[in-house]
């Protein structure tokens, strides 16, 4: 199977189920973000997950045609939001706050979902 298509289908089954967790548990996350701000922790991993996830989409994919560009770009996305994380912590724990409105989560669920729904018709 091409790797667009293996990657294709890898984003597209993690952003339908989180979007459907932002939008089921929202509650339960905008709890989670309040104490997120307390544990430093927690965010230098995500950081670090999210850096180790787009260097290795990024290194292994870096297409800039057709539908493939959408994987590249959320590759790109997942490598910058954990460098952003990893070497500015407090400007990136300063952010968190963001997702304790309740529109934002459901917006960011929403989007999360049609992304998803879109990329997974492309790579299926």
């Amino acid at each position: 199977m091409d790797l667009s298509m293996t990657l294709g289908q890898m984003w597209a089954v993690y952003l339908i189920l989180g979007g459907l967790s932002l939008l089921i548990n929202g509650e339960e996350f905008r709890h989670m973000v309040k104490e997120l701000k307390h544990n430093h922790f927690a965010v230098i991993l995500a950081g670090f997950m999210s850096l180790l996830i787009g260097l290795l989409s990024v290194f292994s994919h870096n297409v800039w045609e057709g539908w493939a560009v959408i994987v590249t770009l959320l590759g790109w996305a997942a490598l910058l939001k954990g460098a952003f994380i990893v070497l500015l912590p407090k400007q990136a724990m300063g952010m968190v706050h963001l997702w304790k409105n309740k529109t934002m989560l459901m917006g960011g669920g929403v989007a999360w979902l049609i992304l998803g729904v879109v990329l997974g018709f492309l790579a299926f």
